[in-house]
């Protein structure tokens, strides 16, 4: 069985979800590289990040301006057994992809 400090510094894969919109599949469809989809939010709004881990949303940000850098900085966090939880099903979901 692997040790704590092993598990702790394994790589996850997080997505940032910066947004979502509906389209009609014909619109999809039409998509091609250059081109601007827009989507709606107020625009003195700070725009929201979701971070998501297993398809569950890990943490909450905002998008803010740090000198010559964009960040994403955290506003608030799953409860820490929501935390075991998301990588225990990433562990389980790796351990499974590993045995086929």
């Amino acid at each position: 069985m692997a040790s704590a400090k092993s598990v702790e510094e394994v790589a996850v894969e997080v997505r940032a979800v910066l947004g979502r919109l509906r389209l009609p599949v014909s619109a999809l469809a039409s998509l091609k590289e250059g081109d601007c989809v827009e989507i709606e939010r107020v625009t003195d709004a700070p725009v929201k990040v979701t971070f998501v881990v297993n398809d569950k949303p890990f943490a909450h940000a905002t998008l803010e301006r740090r000198e010559s850098e964009h960040v994403a900085v955290v506003t608030a966090t799953a409860h820490p057994l929501e935390k075991v939880a998301v990588f225990s099903k990433w562990r389980l979901n790796k351990e499974r992809h590993h045995e086929s």
